[in-house]
C-alpha cells in the first residue's frame, strides 16, 4: 500500500477526518479545525487535543483564580451552579454566531450588563450602537436566558435556578475579567471563548449527557476544573 497523502496539500498525512472522511496532515488538520469544519467527537486525534487543551485550561484557572478578589471568589465557588448554568447559556449563544471576534464579545458583554443593571431598577433599557455583531449577541444571549427561565418548569427541582439579573451582571463581570485575563496572555493561555467552549463540553462528556438534557445534570461546576 502507497503512503497515504493530504487530501487538501499533498503532503503525507497523519489523520483520518470522520467529518471530511478524508486524509490530512497535521497542518491541514489544524487549519480547518480552527475555520471550516466542526469536529466529531469519534475523531480519536481531536478527543486527544480536546484532553490537552483541558489539561492547559486547568493550569490557567489556577492562575485566574489567583486575579480574584474575595467576593469574586466567593461568588465562583458558593454559586457553582449559578455560574455553570449562565456560562452554559452564555457559550450556546458565542456559538450560534459566526465571527464573532473579541471585540464583539467584549461590547456584547458591556451592553448585556448595561440592559441587567437597568432591569433591576425596573428602567427599560435599550443598546446604542452601530456594531452589528454586538448588538446581534446582545440580543441572542438576552434571548436565550429568557427561554432558560422559561423552560426551569421542565428541569428537576435542583436546577430550577432563575436567572435574575443579579446574577446575569454579576456572572458577566466575572466572565468579563476571565475574557481580559486570557486575552491578556495570549499567545500561552487559550483563548477565553474557546476555554469556555471546551469546559462546558468536557462538563457534558464527564457526566455522559447530551447538551439536550440540561436538566438531568446534578450540581456541575466549572470550577471543578480548578479543585481536582
Amino acid at each position: 500500500m502507497g503512503k497515504l497523502v493530504c487530501s487538501k496539500c499533498g503532503k503525507k498525512a497523519k489523520f483520518y477526518c470522520p467529518v471530511l472522511e478524508k486524509h490530512l496532515c497535521s497542518m491541514c488538520c489544524a487549519v480547518l479545525r480552527k475555520s471550516q469544519i466542526k469536529c466529531s467527537i469519534d475523531c480519536l486525534h481531536f478527543a486527544e487535543v480536546q484532553r490537552y487543551k483541558l489539561e492547559q485550561i486547568k493550569v490557567w484557572n489556577m492562575k485566574f483564580l489567583s486575579t480574584l478578589n474575595e467576593h469574586e471568589v466567593e461568588f465562583f465557588f458558593q454559586q457553582p451552579m449559578q455560574v455553570f448554568l449562565f456560562e452554559y447559556v452564555l457559550n450556546n449563544t458565542v456559538q450560534d454566531i459566526a465571527n464573532l471576534n473579541y471585540s464583539d464579545f467584549e461590547e456584547g458583554v458591556d451592553l448585556t450588563i448595561q440592559y441587567y443593571k437597568a432591569a433591576k431598577s425596573n428602567i427599560i433599557w435599550e443598546p446604542d450602537t452601530v456594531n452589528n455583531n454586538a448588538n446581534l449577541f446582545f440580543n441572542k444571549l438576552k434571548e436565550n436566558i429568557e427561554e432558560f427561565n422559561t423552560n426551569l418548569d421542565s428541569m428537576e427541582e435542583s436546577l430550577k435556578i432563575e436567572l435574575t439579573p443579579e446574577i446575569i451582571v454579576k456572572a458577566l463581570e466575572f466572565e468579563l475579567k476571565a475574557h481580559e485575563f486570557y486575552t491578556k496572555n495570549q499567545p500561552s493561555a487559550p483563548t477565553y471563548l474557546e476555554q469556555l467552549d471546551i469546559t462546558i463540553n468536557s462538563i457534558f462528556k464527564e457526566k455522559e449527557l447530551e447538551k439536550s438534557q440540561i436538566g438531568n445534570i446534578i450540581a456541575p461546576s466549572r470550577g471543578d476544573l480548578i479543585i481536582k
